[in-house]
């Protein structure tokens, strides 16, 4: 029986790492797996998220270990199980056995189409795998495109929404605290920062953002280009829209101008380091916002939903109807602003704004009729095509 290992203080290059792996019944790590979590842990995935993918990722093997017995390899080879191994696995084994939840299946096929998708770009498989993840009475089907299946509701909010609800229930009195913590959610909406991204020196470096937008007398709104070091190390070159640069230019050279670090620090210079500031400020503006608001219990479960990432989400679904505004490739431009690995992930945000303005065209080309997320506006798309 495969199980989930926990490896404390590894030395890689010039860091320290903890990540789990895939072990077997002698404790002897399993190859594919383990490599696949190793490669979380070092791309800077939350410890959490690794720790989550290995429980489901050894609950696997375990299966594959007593589905078949292939001479040299940990039971039956995950290269070889095919689309009706896999819907059993799902439906036989997590539905009818375990009985998980829909939402639990849903998260086992999340790591379970990562790891393959892994596997197929580090050489560990020569073909790419083809699964439905079919599970359910009714077939349900689920894309290898993750993230599709929360309503759109829950993810996007509007810009009236995010300054009538979360700029206006700041709750700091403070003129210096208060502008800067409007900035750092700002920066969520309009750039698509991570909460850690925040607080890396070098994204709201003074010295790099005096230079990008020096002092001017009559100075006339204008978007700019930043470039933003995120997860792993990696820099992406986002475009800011014209609010999110007017925040970092009336802070920088207003009530922040004696700061010489980052712009994300405390009244006296120091700079923050708290890698979940955001995430915390977030949180704080909605329950704010809740607890001097009536709302129907499904929209208080919607803004509980809800976090700092949930703004990086909505900037990249404006960032597509931007893109569709000025005649822009979403798949090149997105991608690179959002800095996905994976070109598939900004399908997802192309198909929330075809969702919101009914492009219609667009939700045929991505051929994503199939997805549980589709399936949720299918008869509302049937009668616009009418």
């Amino acid at each position: 029986m495969a199980n989930s290992q926990v490896i404390k203080n590894y030395k890689y290059a010039s860091r320290v790492l903890n990540f789990y792996c895939v072990v077997d019944e002698l404790r002897v790590p399993i190859f594919s797996p383990s490599m696949y979590l190793f490669h979380l842990a070092r791309a800077g995935n939350a410890e959490k998220t690794i720790r989550g993918y290995s429980f489901d990722l050894a609950k696997f093997f375990s299966v594959l270990e007593h589905t078949e017995k292939v001479h040299g390899i940990f039971g039956k080879d995950f290269r070889e199980l095919t689309d009706e191994q896999m819907s059993r696995y799902l439906h036989g084994y997590l539905k009818k056995k375990l009985e998980l939840a829909d939402s639990t299946i849903e998260r086992h096929i999340a790591s379970i189409s990562s790891f393959y998708k892994y596997a197929y770009k580090y050489g560990l498989m020569s073909t790419v795998p083809h699964f439905t993840y079919s599970y359910g009475d009714e077939e349900t089907k689920t894309s290898i495109m993750q993230g599709l299946t929360i309503k759109l509701h829950e993810t996007y909010m509007n810009e009236s929404t995010f300054k009538d609800v979360v700029l206006a229930n700041l709750t700091t009195k403070d003129p210096f605290l208060r502008e800067r913590n409007k900035l750092a959610l700002m920066l969520g909406y309009h750039a698509g920062f991570r909460t850690e991204e925040l607080v890396f020196e070098e994204n709201l470096c003074v010295k790099k953002l005096r230079k990008l937008l020096p002092k001017e007398d009559k100075r006339v709104p204008r978007a700019i280009n930043l470039d933003i070091t995120g997860k792993g190390g990696k820099t992406r070159n986002v475009q800011l829209t014209v609010e999110g640069t007017t925040a970092i230019y009336d802070f920088l050279w207003g009530r922040a101008k004696h700061i010489k670090t980052n712009l994300m620090s405390t009244k006296k210079g120091r700079p923050l380091s708290y890698e979940s500031f955001g995430t915390e400020l977030f949180r704080e503006c909605i329950n704010t916002y809740l607890e001097k608001t009536t709302l129907e219990e499904d929209e208080v479960k919607t803004w509980v939903g809800r976090h700092y990432h949930t703004l990086r989400k909505c900037f990249a679904t404006n960032a597509v109807m931007f893109c569709q505004k000025t005649g822009l490739d979403s798949r090149i431009f997105v991608t690179q602003w959002m800095g996905h690995e994976d070109p598939q992930t900004t399908d997802i945000y192309i198909f929330y704004d075809a969702v919101l303005n009914k492009r219609l065209n667009v939700m045929k080309d991505l051929n994503l009729q199939e997805t549980v997320f589709a399936q949720l506006y299918h008869k509302k798309y049937r009668k616009g095509e009418k």
